[in-house]
């Protein structure tokens, strides 16, 4: 029931940002990579190419690619930065209160 919650909802912020980025003017100083709307259409482009040609279906969810993205962000900054699902966070939890 909580996944039939979520995927909308990942949805719904990835279009409703979409707006932003079109109206949002390119800050002065600010190079086109540092642009954070920018970057972001470049996501939301490239999100929609991947739902509309890859070839196997089950694995172009909206939460399954969105989370994928979160993953591999915030492994990116350093060894102990991740991101985890609500229930790869409640085993963590398990985990260490068991310890």
């Amino acid at each position: 029931m909580r996944r039939l919650v979520i995927i909308p909802l990942l949805a719904c912020l990835v279009l409703a940002a979409l707006p932003g980025v079109f109206a949002q003017e390119a800050q002065p100083g600010k190079s086109e990579e540092d642009n954070g709307y920018a970057q972001i259409s470049i996501f939301a482009k490239a999100l929609e190419l991947i739902r509309q040609d890859y070839v196997d279906d089950n694995k172009t969810s909206y939460h399954n690619l969105i989370t994928a993205a979160m993953k591999g962000m915030l492994s990116s900054l350093d060894p102990h930065s991740q991101f985890m699902d609500p229930s790869d966070f409640r085993d963590m939890q398990d985990d260490t209160r068991s310890r």
